[in-house]
């Protein structure tokens, strides 16, 4: 799942989970700095590992291990998210306000402002547990043209004033 993905922001000063699947019956741990926890996998493959209530800031490592086979997700950022909703209103990406606010776009780079953009999949008569594809993308250079503009500009507005990693999910 492309949430759960190298570059993400989870939300702070909350109980967040990291799910997956595997082999069952193993024991699969998750290390966050000096954190550690285990839970075995289930009959049907699937496991979910909670991680401490975080502050903010970052970037930090997860790393995830069964013992024999272990994956690194880097450069995950603690801070607010917030789900961004609407149509053509949500959907205007920050390149076509270039005209009006070129200067201010060409000069951002905002690491701790990121942006996973919801592929647009349709399964009609399906529900879907999980998502496939999609990245997180940093407001900086050519990644920040493909932003929400309403988005990115309130997330800026929350960044200055709070500075705290701001994660937006573009549904």
């Amino acid at each position: 799942c492309g949430r759960i993905s190298g570059g993400m922001v989870l939300q702070r000063e909350t109980e967040n989970f990291i799910w997956g699947y595997a082999t069952p019956g193993r024991d699969i741990s998750l290390f966050l700095g000096a954190y550690q926890t285990a839970a075995r996998v289930g009959e049907d493959g699937y496991f979910k590992l909670y991680l401490p209530q975080m502050q903010a800031g970052g970037p930090w490592e997860i790393r995830l291990s069964d013992g024999e086979d272990s994956i690194t997700i880097r450069d995950i950022l603690f801070g607010d998210v917030f789900l961004l909703g609407g149509q053509s209103n949500m959907e205007l990406p920050v390149v076509r306000v270039m005209e009006r606010f070129g200067e201010e776009i060409k000069t951002t780079a905002k690491q701790e402002i990121r942006m996973f953009e919801v592929p647009k999949e349709y399964a009609f008569g399906e529900r879907r547990a999980e998502i496939e594809n999609g990245q997180w993308m940093k407001a900086a250079g050519d990644e920040l043209l493909l932003f929400s503009a309403a988005g990115y500009f309130a997330a800026n507005e929350l960044y200055e004033r709070e500075h705290v990693p701001i994660g937006l999910l573009q549904t």
